[in-house]
């Protein structure tokens, strides 16, 4: 009987079935490890040796029959399709002691196909390799947006943060894109009203940012709004992150009525420079913005 036959290990704390507690189905190579190549590796040499069936002792059976379990176990936590099945299907035929009474030719057979479904079952998965750098920005997406989340409470911005970060963790450049534009026109509607001027539902970046230049650059103290007076200091420091975030956009998307709108193509130092330069856009907003009732729903 071959070595292989009577090697035992046993792993404590194995790691949670990614198909019931891990909403993504994310693993890490630690989970990999727990993953217990060697019972696979088991498996796919003694279903490819199936002569030696013949000369299993009793005590061999015995133990063959805790290592189909642990298979089993393993394959159901990986969802596994056909594995624990083909599993099944061998318990029941060899019985739960003994050597099995079924014709060896038959066993032969059950051993050679949990090979093929082995093989089959580990073909479908596939892994996303995230890199260590960017794991803070899909495990903890919130996180250096507190300030902005606690000023804003509005559940589509909250969306909005936490689906960016997820994006530039996976490397869906676009889809971070889009909602950090969503989020810098938050940010737009949110400082429309401090221009005192009459409400403009078609306010976008654009037309803001030329606002805020007009009466914090060209405009004279005396000749602003009386609404904006008490803001302008506001204003006027809350302009160079305006502009952070303008030339962090630019050549990066495209305009169609004055509106911000992703395009193709990017790099993903790009996108983490305008990720950066949002989120510092956002903080000052919450930090420094004036007291209101905000028109963010």
């Amino acid at each position: 009987m071959p070595n292989a036959a009577i090697e035992h290990e046993t792993i404590l704390d194995a790691p949670p079935c990614i198909r019931k507690e891990n909403l993504y189905r994310l693993i890490s190579l630690w989970d990999m490890i727990y993953f217990r190549p060697a019972i696979v590796t088991y498996w796919l040499k003694m279903s490819s040796m199936a002569p030696w069936l013949s000369g299993v002792t009793d005590e061999g059976w015995a133990l063959f029959r805790v290592k189909l379990k642990e298979l089993r176990d393993e394959s159901e936590k990986y969802d596994f399709r056909s594995v624990p099945h083909q599993i099944s299907k061998i318990l029941v035929q060899i019985g739960e002691s003994g050597i099995p009474a079924i014709p060896i030719t038959m066993l032969h057979s059950l051993f050679l196909e949990l090979g093929n479904r082995l093989k089959e079952d580990m073909e479908h998965p596939l892994m996303f390799l995230m890199p260590v750098s960017l794991k803070p920005y899909y495990d903890s997406p919130r996180k250096g947006w507190e300030s902005v989340v606690d000023k804003y409470p509005s559940p589509q911005l909250i969306d909005d943060i936490s689906e960016a970060g997820k994006c530039l963790a996976t490397d869906r450049l676009t889809g971070c894109v889009f909602h950090l534009m969503r989020i810098v026109e938050t940010a737009v509607l949110e400082l429309y009203w401090l221009t005192g001027l009459p409400a403009d539902e078609k306010a976008h970046f654009g037309s803001v940012v030329s606002k805020l230049e007009k009466l914090t650059q060209k405009t004279e103290f005396k000749d602003l709004p009386a609404f904006t007076k008490p803001h302008i200091g506001f204003l006027r420091d809350i302009l160079p992150f305006l502009h952070s975030v303008k030339d962090a956009w630019r050549n990066r998307v495209s305009h169609v009525d004055g509106r911000i709108l992703p395009t193709e193509g990017y790099k993903p130092e790009d996108v983490l420079e305008i990720y950066m330069a949002t989120r510092g856009l956002m903080k000052t907003m919450a930090a420094k913005a004036p007291p209101k009732a905000s028109i963010i729903d």
